[in-house]
């Protein structure tokens, strides 16, 4: 494996084996202080000294209690000491913690014991200082990815490890120096390098064997719930004396909390007063009922007057020239780094970027092999291209207006790319399994189609590229559509990674794939991007009837 920690542009995206190896050496820590005697182990690694890291940045050297590093065996190499949080708190002008730091964290409990350990409940003043070390600015791609693995967890039926709580691994890539030493400086953890590959039951153990005493999922709660009081406390805003009423209502509508940018698009509606010109006296109503639509959103095969209807009780509320419209587009724009939607066709991307389309016939999916039980004229249609291996494409006017299902327990295969359609078409004249194509970004029609074969019963077994972008795209379906993998786990990855040696490097920010923990592992570690076009024959086979 190749040493160099990936820094950007291409590249091979390598994974460090320094944050691997920290579980064995703090279990064989823990064995040796247990046990009394030194037991042999890899050597321990060396922690961040607080005092020359502040003092080499041209800080004032560190003046809080740092816990002693425990006592050596005989014969075995020095511990170095580890990071203090109430000594870095005490670096940076905060009060230092008055209790007794703890020795340095060992090895984390099993699974059953970090189950079925009594905490005892946090102090007002350990909260306050906890609080201020998990909301650094530095931490907070950390806790996102630990929210957003605790919501999965969730929904999966997960989170056993860690006794009801988060647990599996999450993967931060490209992680700052800053980022790095939080991490490293909360949980007693080294500094690694290349991306942070973090087991969520070791970090549980180290908050429980802290002086704090809290759980991960504690701790994600207590970050949460700060997070949702700044929301709500007024923040002073340059050149504004007193918060807007509308404002001060908004503050307190959950999609801010799930959606923090939209923070800064609330400061310039009222620096520019939008609200007051568009709806003077129904100020609050308008935003909040725009609130509501962004939170709504995407809406899986619904487009835009319907969606329109359903929420704001008028099918043009989100027409251009409408208050409404012009002030949902501008938060999508906001959540999707994009300037102001001016034109037409900019509007039309930004609606479709948010899973909606202006009209029933401008969205449509491409697909092959489907035989829907209805009689209807269209369904009959379909099955008779579908016998003849010739492809179909369907709007979202006939998806809407015909009952597109299946036979129960039907498995309809999901692609990403109309390639493999083609092919399949080619290969197989006299008719094949049913197969979608999602395309680069799922519309409405993809969605209402997918939705109207899952409700009935149909299996969905989902394909796409091997690279981030294709992880992205596929974890937008999964929130939606729980689907089994086709061919598209960390194995198969693997495999497909010793075939195609030409592959292409796999390059940008790694991301977690919600159906198989292991997945985001393999990429980073061989640092291929394999897309769907080069696994063909193994997919035509599937598609054999």
């Amino acid at each position: 494996m190749n040493p160099n920690a990936h820094r950007g542009g291409r590249g091979k995206l390598r994974m460090s084996t320094d944050m691997s190896d920290m579980s064995t050496e703090m279990q064989s820590n823990h064995d040796a202080d247990a046990s009394g005697a030194h037991r042999p182990g890899p050597p321990p690694a060396a922690y961040i000294d607080p005092a020359a890291l502040e003092t080499s940045r041209g800080m004032p050297a560190v003046t809080g209690p740092v816990a002693p590093p425990s006592p050596t065996p005989t014969g075995s190499s020095t511990a170095s000491p580890r990071v203090d949080p109430a000594a870095l708190e005490t670096s940076r002008g905060m009060p230092a913690v008055s209790h007794p730091v703890p020795p340095p964290i060992t090895s984390p409990p099993t699974s059953s014991q970090a189950a079925s350990a009594q905490l005892p409940p946090i102090s007002n003043e350990d909260r306050q200082t906890l609080s201020r070390l998990l909301r650094r600015p530095q931490l907070h791609r950390f806790w996102r990815l630990v929210e957003e693995k605790s919501q999965e967890d969730t929904l999966t039926g997960g989170a056993t490890a860690t006794g009801g709580g988060v647990s599996g691994t999450v993967v931060l890539g490209e992680p700052s120096e800053s980022e790095r030493l939080a991490i490293a400086g909360i949980f007693g953890l080294k500094v690694a390098t290349g991306p942070l590959h973090l087991d969520l039951t070791t970090l549980d153990a180290s908050l429980r064997a802290s002086r704090f005493a809290i759980t991960l999922q504690e701790a994600l709660q207590l970050v949460a719930e700060e997070a949702s009081a700044a929301v709500q406390t007024p923040q002073p805003v340059p050149g504004v004396v007193v918060m807007s009423p509308w404002r001060q209502q908004a503050a307190g509508h959950p999609i801010l909390q799930s959606r923090p940018e939209l923070l800064h698009w609330l400061v310039r509606l009222e620096e520019d007063r939008l609200p007051e010109q568009l709806a003077a006296g129904r100020e609050i109503a308008l935003v909040r009922s725009v609130l509501d639509v962004v939170a709504s959103l995407p809406s899986p095969g619904e487009s835009l007057r319907p969606l329109a209807f359903r929420l704001l009780g008028d099918q043009h509320a989100l027409d251009v020239g409408q208050p409404a419209g012009e002030l949902v587009l501008r938060a999508l724009a906001t959540m999707a780094r994009r300037p102001v939607a001016t034109q037409p066709e900019e509007r039309r991307k930004l609606w479709h970027w948010a899973g909606v389309e202006r009209d029933e016939v401008s969205s449509d999916v491409l697909t092959l092999g489907l035989r829907p039980t209805a009689s209807t004229a269209l369904c009959r249609a379909i099955s008779a291209l579908a016998h003849q291996g010739e492809p179909m494409r369907l709007t979202l006017r006939q998806i809407h207006r015909s009952d597109l299902k299946m036979a129960v327990g039907t498995t309809v295969f999901v692609c990403h790319h109309p390639v493999v359609v083609a092919a399949a078409a080619d290969r197989y004249p006299a008719g094949c399994r049913p197969l979608v194509v999602t395309g680069e970004r799922p519309g409405p029609a993809v969605l209402a189609l997918l939705k109207n074969l899952s409700v009935g019963g149909a299996k969905l077994r989902y394909h796409g590229d091997f690279d981030w972008h294709g992880i992205r795209v596929a974890n937008d379906l999964y929130r939606t559509f729980p689907f089994q993998p086709w061919r598209y786990r960390a194995a198969d990855y693997l495999e497909a990674s010793r075939q195609q040696v030409l592959a292409p490097d796999l390059v940008g920010h790694p991301v977690y794939a919600r159906w198989d923990d292991g997945l985001a592992d393999a990429m980073v570690q061989v640092g291929k991007a394999i897309e769907e076009e080069r696994l063909l024959a193994s997919l035509l086979r599937d598609l054999a009837i």
